[in-house]
């Protein structure tokens, strides 16, 4: 990263902070800070990590739908007993 290139960041990041704080100063139920993406602008964020992109994430899915035979399923389950309900994670291009 050249001088000019970390200026740039630098101001990106400094607005971030502005951004932050005015939010945080509105007394809602939640509060941001900054992470590892706020010398990033809202665009650059945009391309980077939101949006579904099917190359990045997945393989095509079978035309027919799978199906088990005989077998009974529960009226309802708590995926979060069964361990399967986990803190937010950083998934990168993929969603």
């Amino acid at each position: 990263m050249d001088a000019q290139e970390k200026e740039q960041r630098f101001e990106i990041f400094k607005e971030n902070l502005k951004f932050i704080d005015s939010v945080n100063a509105e007394g809602q139920p939640y509060k941001l800070s900054a992470n590892k993406f706020a010398d990033l602008t809202n665009d650059e964020f945009r391309v980077t990590h939101m949006g579904f992109k099917a190359h990045a994430c997945a393989t095509r899915a079978p035309d027919a739908p799978f199906m088990y035979a005989n077998v009974s399923t529960p009226t309802s389950m708590d995926w979060r007993k069964k361990g399967a309900v986990t803190p937010i994670k950083d998934q990168g291009q993929c969603g």
